[in-house]
């Protein structure tokens, strides 16, 4: 019985420890900060991921115009086109598999800062190429009418 009373009295203890510990951590500035970036990098993916549709539909089309036509140099500007598609794709997708939020604060803000400006150059790339892709292609459906 005594050894009962013992084991549950020192769980209390080293349970109320480590969640005063925890809450400490949880409130320190950079974890305040850690907190701020994770989001706003989470808000950059979150933005952009529903682009990966427009991603897929913009290659469709290109490839349909594509086989359509005899024209060399046509047909090597929709290559460059989907291909700078295919990386701005590729480019989320290492970016997602990479995560990897370190437990640490200094490691931890050193990584959110640096995956901050890595998910920026994503939008960038993503948004960049589907707006290329579309401008050609409301260009090629312009000249069909």
């Amino acid at each position: 019985m005594r050894l009962t009373v013992y084991f549950i009295f020192f769980s209390l203890i080293f349970s109320a420890c480590k969640e005063k510990a925890t809450t400490e951590t949880e409130n320190t500035p950079n974890s305040k900060e850690n907190k701020t970036l994770e989001s706003q990098v989470l808000a950059i993916h979150d933005e952009v991921m529903p682009e990966m549709g427009n991603i897929h539909a913009a290659k469709k089309q290109l490839r349909n115009v594509m086989n359509e036509t005899q024209n060399d140099s046509l047909i090597t500007k929709i290559l460059q086109l989907i291909d700078n598609l295919e990386k701005a794709d590729e480019g989320m997708m290492d970016w997602m598999g990479k995560w990897d939020v370190p437990e640490k604060d200094p490691e931890k803000t050193n990584y959110l800062q640096a995956e901050k400006n890595k998910i920026t150059k994503v939008k960038v790339d993503m948004l960049s190429s589907i707006e290329a892709a579309n401008q050609f292609l409301s260009k090629m459906n312009n000249n069909e009418n």
